[in-house]
Order: structure tokens, then sequence, then C-alpha cells
């Protein structure tokens, strides 16, 4: 069975160019979605490779590759993300909006999310058994927020159908994130399913969005 989310920790070091490379490259992000009044301090900027970092993303890819057995799964292009100090948490959501075709889908086929930290103290919520509440057969008590936090260097994996939502920060982070998409599954890179506005009322019963 896949598990709903699995933290790795990567065999090598994290290069304190690359670092500063990252956070140049940063300087041209924009906001992405936050909370429903965007505080505007998340961002998000497309990674490009560099001679700076291009020895780590190879490590990493390799490193992915060995230890998810991706199969069907494309990695799509990594993102740098970045939260400036006050950055609130995101809202409850999945990145993947269409949830009949994640009810369809087989465990061998379903997509994954990939967030690598590269600062201590990043951090996200997770609603874990969340995959039965968007599949319909969830019968327990209502389920509220765990907060994982991540040490630099560690790799958090987790499935498509796992409500979650970026962590706040009181200080400035940065990190990565890349979509394994499957073919069985369409990503529409533009939306993203919000369990407050598009879930249905027998899912938001169940989804406790307790996080200020």
């Amino acid at each position: 069975m896949l598990q709903e989310y699995t933290i790795y920790k990567i065999p090598f070091e994290i290069p304190k160019e690359m670092l500063e490379d990252f956070e140049n490259q940063l300087k041209k992000a924009g906001p992405i979605f936050n909370t429903k009044k965007n505080d505007n301090k998340r961002r998000q900027s497309n990674l490009k490779m560099t001679k700076s970092n291009i020895s780590f993303m190879t490590s990493l890819n390799d490193f992915l590759d060995d230890v998810l057995h991706l199969r069907k799964r494309n990695a799509s292009n990594w993102v740098l993300l970045e939260s400036k100090p006050g950055c609130k948490a995101q809202l409850a959501h999945i990145d993947y909006e269409n949830t009949l075709e994640l009810h369809a889908c087989k465990e061998v086929d379903l997509p994954l999310l990939v967030l690598v930290s590269l600062q201590p103290n990043t951090s996200i919520y997770v609603w874990e058994n969340s995959p039965d509440v968007i599949k319909g057969i969830y019968k327990g008590e209502p389920i509220t927020p765990t907060r994982v936090s991540l040490d630099a260097g560690d790799v958090f994996v987790f499935r498509a159908d796992l409500v979650h939502a970026g962590g706040d920060y009181h200080s400035h982070n940065i990190r990565m994130h890349c979509y394994m998409d499957s073919p069985a599954v369409h990503r529409d890179p533009n939306r993203t399913f919000i369990i407050s506005k598009h879930a249905s009322e027998d899912v938001k019963k169940y989804i406790c969005e307790v996080i200020s």
C-alpha cells in the first residue's frame, strides 16, 4: 500500500553557493496562493539549471529515481518556493483538481508530490487519512492538521490525494518542489482544489481547517 507520506534524508550536502544562486533566482519570483486574503509572502520561481546547482540536481534526481521506483510517473520541472517572514499557512487543498480521476487511479499510478527542504524549520501541514475522505469512504472523527517539520536535506514525498497546506513561517525560508505526474491523472498547472471552496459538504465536515 502506498504510504500517505514519507520523509527521506538525502545522502549528500547542500552547497552554500547553490543556496546563494537560488536566492538570486527568487528575486524574480511571483506570489502564489496562500490564505483567503493572500499575504503575497509565499512566492514561486521556476528553477533554472546553472553550474552552481547542476551537480546537486543530478544527484537529487538520481536519488529520487532510486528510492521511489517511479515507473510511469514523470517529474515536472522543479520550482523554488520562498516564504518571507510572517508568511501565513496555505488553505487546505489538493493540487490535482480532478478528484474523480484520483478516485479511479490505481495506487501504482497515483501521482506523487515532492518537497525538498533546503533549510531548517521547513514545514507543511497534512490531514492524515484525508485520502479516504476524498474517496468518500472515511467514517471517523473530523481530522485536524498535523504539522510536519523538516530539517535541511529532508525530502518529503506524499500522495496526490493527501490534503495538505504549506506551512506558516516566522523567518525567511526557501525550498524546492516538483510533481511526479502520472498519465492516469491530468493536472492543470493553473488550478488547485481548495477544500473550503471546491469540496462537497461531506468532505468539508471531515477536514478541520484550524490554521490561522
